[in-house]
């Protein structure tokens, strides 16, 4: 008996790429494992040394999948059917949690955890931006605005260096007197005194969030391979809530490993 074929997957514009979700969710795991070492070594005396070893020797990844998670909310943002409603959930979620951060925390005996200005800010004023400039994105064509984010990101890394430039090339010099203020954060130029336990300033970050938009201007919908679009039960769950799982993770850890420490001390 033969059996049945395949059927085609319909992909439109409700179709959804879980491709797209399987790497979210991977980037949220690892997130999640990163700030459970961090919060063994810094605040618990439960294997802290092995924590603290452990958290050194994964720091590099933190900015690979940081990249790889701007990138990905770029190239959703691209294909949100509710840009302007996403994105000012976002600012919403982001205000919460400086408010929480930066006020309650340390109430509560946890201190130096205060969030200015984190990767969700950073994507909050990224999906704002898109959102409201959705004709201008839409008008500039890729091949020039790729290359054209990418070479403003390299341009701008260098903002905390106090300059603009690449290899020394087309080297800007900033104003020494930005760096003494407090209120520049958000564009990359801290004073001495300013910490944030999460920081992801515009420049140069939201350049690699418009890449992302970029991206997925060019590539469209239905001319992905198929197995973007194939389920991924768990990680593909887990991309989905990621925006859940970031504001309950850390509180969430911090409790667990408090009844820990009490049960096990």
């Amino acid at each position: 008996m033969n059996e049945p074929a395949e059927q085609p997957l319909i992909i439109d514009e409700n179709t959804r790429l879980e491709f797209l979700d399987m790497l979210r969710g991977i980037c949220v795991v690892l997130m999640v494992v990163y700030h459970a070492l961090y919060l063994l070594a810094q605040y618990f005396a439960l294997g802290s040394a092995f924590a603290g070893r452990w958290f050194d020797a994964l720091e590099p990844m933190q900015v690979i999948v940081a990249s790889l998670f701007i990138l990905i909310s770029g190239f959703s943002a691209q294909l949100s059917l509710r840009p302007k409603v996403r994105a000012w959930l976002l600012v919403c979620v982001a205000a919460i949690i400086s408010g929480v951060t930066i006020l309650l925390l340390p109430r509560m005996g946890i201190p130096n955890t205060a969030i200015w200005f984190g990767i969700l800010h950073l994507l909050a004023c990224g999906k704002l931006a898109h959102a409201y400039g959705k004709n201008l994105f839409d008008k500039l064509p890729g091949l020039i605005g790729l290359p054209a984010c990418l070479f403003l990101f390299f341009y701008t890394a260098p903002v905390g260096q106090r300059f603009f430039g690449i290899l020394g090339m087309l080297r800007v010099n900033l104003p020494a007197a930005w760096y003494n203020q407090n209120w520049l954060f958000f564009l990359g130029i801290k004073s001495p005194s300013f910490v944030s336990w999460d920081w992801f300033p515009l420049l140069p970050w939201v350049f690699l969030f418009f890449f992302g938009v970029f991206v997925g201007k060019m590539v469209k919908r239905d001319q992905l391979p198929m197995f973007c679009y194939k389920e991924r039960p768990v990680m593909g769950f887990i991309g989905r809530c990621s925006l859940v799982i970031y504001v309950a993770h850390v509180p969430l850890l911090y409790g667990i490993f408090t009844l820990i420490e009490m049960i096990i001390t």
